[in-house]
């Protein structure tokens, strides 16, 4: 029978090749695509890492490691293990978007706005390709703790910054418009942080306790229940919560183009059926009071006044849909659930989600009048199929200032609204090709030029900072 040394041995080659064949994948990757920065740095990290587990399994070999001294490398080994496996699950979709993959200037311009909120100036934010149909935002406190007791004996598994990981449909990888929804994610990857440490102002924590008094004020059997019991509808309660909190958080960087792009997959996932609209379930508050806070908050930041008589369907389906915010009905595991007070306690507690999310995104707020000045100088532009300037205009009007998210939201409306306009001013219609296909095409063009201009934003920005 091989001896402990002997199988201790064996474990430790097998795990330096799998690091090897890691490290081969990643040095491949790195060498024939591009990618954002956040995504470069997060290869650094594995790298660093692998390098360094690499280095601790080599040295484990017969001449300094005795049988006394088996139990503590074999644990330690099975601690890299965990960890590697743990991390194994973002590497190749990190890899697979690269910037031909995903619109590199928005994730770019995202992270800029992540790292204006106070704590949060060494943020970094990983994309990640999925096959799943859907947008979300991983979970990596988990990751961050099994990170950090590594550490103990390899310091390069700690991270140095707050690193979170997005997921994006491998199919909307480089569009503009859909992939605003990843914002929402965004917000789950700010709550997550603010859960293990929170600021003044936008404590998670606040929110535990009045989801448990607006539980006792509006269910008179909620004191009589298990502990359990009340655990599972204060969890409920808890992720509407952050729902909501994300649809703010989201609209309040990116403004009504949120909304818009909410629409957009919603409907292409089949999500918007009048009978799911006041639908409330374990996980999600239902859309009709989702799209309700989407439109008080567009009206408290002075949106609306904008977009309130845009020529859209999308303008349309929020206002009918928010108009049916005062009915509901509660599924739990996919049945209906007579609701016991659980949507009524919810609405006690949206003031402070609300204040919340003003609090953490005061210094990435952008003016709603911005855009009004700015939106007729960006559609005249894209109406020729030209990238919208990004230097202040010298027209009247002076001093309007072509931010990113006043170009993203002029262009988001452009396509709702003029799109036909810009197929006959490019005498397209001359051509054979069925309209629905014109119309694609054209607005993967338009996309494309928006993505230009917030990219000549942000160097020029760059090349600002640098004065």
């Amino acid at each position: 029978m091989p001896s402990a040394v002997e199988q201790l041995l064996h474990d430790a080659a097998y795990v330096d090749a799998f690091l090897a064949q890691i490290g081969h994948f990643r040095s491949q990757q790195q060498s024939s695509q591009i990618y954002v920065d956040p995504t470069t740095e997060f290869f650094h990290y594995v790298k660093q890492l692998e390098e360094a587990s690499r280095a601790f399994v080599v040295a484990l070999d017969a001449g300094r490691v005795d049988a006394t001294h088996v139990g503590l490398a074999r644990a330690t080994l099975q601690d890299i293990k965990n960890y590697w496996r743990l991390l194994h699950a973002f590497i190749k979709p990190a890899a697979d978007a690269h910037v031909l993959q995903v619109p590199a200037p928005l994730i770019e311009f995202a992270t800029s706005q992540i790292r204006r909120i106070p704590g949060f100036a060494n943020a970094n934010v990983v994309l990640l390709l999925t096959p799943e149909l859907m947008y979300f935002q991983d979970p990596h406190t988990d990751l961050k703790l099994t990170a950090a007791e590594l550490a103990h004996v390899i310091p390069q598994a700690g991270f140095s910054v707050q690193l979170g990981f997005i997921e994006l449909p491998f199919s909307q990888g480089s569009n503009l418009f859909t992939n605003l929804v990843l914002y929402h994610e965004l917000g789950h990857f700010v709550f997550e942080e603010l859960c293990s440490a929170p600021q003044p102002g936008c404590d998670p924590g606040q929110i535990e306790g009045e989801i448990r008094m607006a539980l006792n004020a509006h269910w008179s059997g909620y004191a009589a229940l298990s502990a359990d019991e009340k655990a599972f509808f204060v969890g409920i309660l808890r992720s509407w919560s952050q729902e909501i909190f994300c649809d703010l958080f989201a609209l309040h960087l990116i403004g009504p183009a949120f909304t818009f792009a909410f629409i957009e997959v919603f409907s292409l996932l089949g999500l918007q059926d009048t009978a799911l609209q006041t639908q409330f379930t374990e996980s999600h508050p239902s859309d009709a009071l989702r799209f309700a806070e989407h439109l008080a908050m567009l009206t408290d930041t002075g949106w609306w006044d904008h977009i309130q008589t845009l020529d859209s369907w999308h303008r349309v389906i929020l206002e009918e849909c928010a108009g049916k915010s005062g009915s509901s009905s509660l599924h739990i595991d996919g049945q209906p659930y007579p609701d016991p007070g659980l949507v009524d306690a919810f609405k006690d507690v949206l003031p402070t989600l609300r204040d919340m999310v003003r609090h953490i995104s005061a210094e990435t707020t952008t003016s709603a009048e911005n855009f009004a000045r700015l939106r007729p100088e960006v559609e005249s532009a894209l109406l020729w199929g030209v990238v919208p300037p990004v230097h202040p205009s010298g027209q009247p009007g002076a001093g309007i200032d072509p931010d990113p998210v006043s170009i993203i939201n002029a262009a988001f409306c452009f396509y709702l609204t003029r799109l036909p306009e810009l197929l006959r001013n490019l005498n397209l219609s001359a051509e054979r090709t069925p309209e629905v296909q014109a119309r694609s095409f054209w607005a993967a063009r338009l996309q494309t030029w928006t993505l230009k201009a917030v990219e000549d934003h942000q160097i020029m920005s760059k090349r600002e900072s640098r004065v």
